[in-house]
C-alpha cells in the first residue's frame, strides 16, 4: 500500500519530519509525477480517474465559504505548510536530479 514510508521519497519525508496526510499527499504527488516509472502507477491509475477531493485542493472562493468552520484555520495552515514543504523538495530534486 502506498504510504509515507513506501513512496520513492520516503527518505526525504522522514528527514524533514513530514508525516500524516501531508506526507502522503506529497508522496502521491511525487509518484503521480513519475508516471509509468513509478512502481505505484497501476494503483494510482485507479484513483486518478476521480481523485479524492481534499479541502487543501479547493479553490480560494470555496475555502472562504468554510471560513467559519472549525477546520478552516487547520486547512489554511496545511496549505501553507504543503507549499513550503513541496518547494523545498522540488529544489532538492533539481539540485541533485539523479538522487531520487
Amino acid at each position: 500500500m502506498l504510504s509515507v514510508e513506501t513512496t520513492g521519497i520516503a527518505n526525504l519525508l522522514q528527514d524533514e519530519e513530514i508525516e500524516g496526510y501531508i506526507g502522503l499527499t506529497i508522496g502521491c504527488m511525487y509518484e503521480l509525477a513519475r508516471g509509468s516509472q513509478s512502481p505505484w502507477s497501476p494503483y494510482l491509475a485507479l484513483i486518478t480517474k476521480r481523485p479524492p477531493q481534499m479541502a487543501t485542493s479547493l479553490p480560494e472562493d470555496k475555502r472562504q465559504m468554510m471560513k467559519f468552520s472549525e477546520a478552516y484555520q487547520d486547512i489554511e495552515a496545511d496549505i501553507v505548510r504543503i507549499f513550503f514543504l513541496c518547494s523545498g523538495l522540488v529544489w532538492m530534486h533539481f539540485l541533485s536530479p539523479g538522487a531520487y
